[in-house]
């Protein structure tokens, strides 16, 4: 298994994935706050060590 050194913890692998990726879609009026919640989630995911844009 490929494993590589997470953000937050350079010296600790994760295991390799078994899925390919999740896509999360956000619908709403404007001026909602999606773009926040997107902004706000992406970042929490590539602190855990996650790829997100």
């Amino acid at each position: 298994t490929d494993s590589e050194p997470t953000a937050r913890n350079p010296g600790v692998t994760k295991p390799a994935r078994k899925f390919a990726g999740v896509v999360i879609a956000l619908c709403g009026l404007p001026a909602r706050g999606k773009s926040q919640v997107a902004q706000n989630l992406a970042r929490r995911l590539n602190w855990n060590g996650e790829s997100a844009k």
